[in-house]
């Protein structure tokens, strides 16, 4: 069975030429790289026949956003993506989104993983982990997140944009100072109210908060009721 994962990072409006970007885009990815399974190997084709190796590099990544920018419109940013192995049993898919998303959010990155291997056991998936917290420091996002597709459905997206701040914590998550001012976080966390969260940890004015140990499961009622718990507390 086939898992799909989500990281997202929502970064503020900044002027970043191509090569910037380029280099951002190559460090997060190398960055991914360090879970031996999800190294991009390939590019993705229609078949496994026509796909073309790929060697990640900083020049690399420069070529293939140059080729898949819109001609006419490049600020629409681009979208890359790769497979990891030609073997059908070790084959993961990651699919890296960069730049406007809508008029409020500039150098978003939305990556996409498909894995039939990482996601067999906890114990894997927890290796994300360290990953998410190190491409939050390359990035600089404002609010960032790990979420599996089933939970994520259960709120229609990520983001209230009328209240500028998520729709929920998800299982792992990063809030900057902007975020932490619209929620009810910082009362709660002085008072120590934020027990059911497995883990919060300060980073740059903001927070890491893991919402559970192992991933967050949508069909776990104990998961379910902690995620409803929080977002109550927190005035989601």
């Amino acid at each position: 069975m086939i898992d799909n994962y989500t990281i997202i990072m929502w970064i503020n409006p900044i002027e970043e030429c191509l090569e910037d970007q380029a280099e951002r885009i190559y460090k997060t990815l190398a960055e991914i790289s360090k879970i031996e399974t999800l190294r991009p190997q390939y590019l993705t084709a229609k078949s496994k026949k026509s796909a073309k190796e790929f060697i990640l590099t900083k020049e690399n990544i420069y070529e293939l956003i140059l080729k898949k920018q819109d001609k006419f419109f490049p600020d629409l940013g681009s979208t890359l993506s790769f497979f990891t192995s030609m073997n059908d049993d070790e084959m993961n898919g990651i699919r890296i989104s960069t730049g406007i998303t809508n008029t409020k959010f500039i150098n978003s990155i939305v990556i996409d993983i498909n894995s039939s291997d990482l996601f067999v056991d906890d114990e894997k998936l927890l290796q994300i982990i360290p990953v998410f917290k190190k491409i939050v420091e390359l990035n600089n996002p404002f609010y960032a997140c790990i979420v599996d597709r089933g939970n994520e459905s259960l709120y229609d997206g990520y983001f209230n944009n009328e209240k500028q701040k998520p729709k929920t914590v998800y299982w792992m998550n990063y809030w900057g100072k902007d975020i932490i001012s619209r929620t009810g976080f910082e009362q709660a966390y002085k008072n120590g109210d934020l027990k059911e969260i497995h883990e919060v940890e300060e980073y740059e004015g903001g927070y890491f908060l893991n919402l559970t140990k192992e991933p967050t499961d949508f069909e776990n009622e104990k998961h379910m009721a902690i995620q409803e718990s929080v977002n109550l507390m927190l005035k989601l």
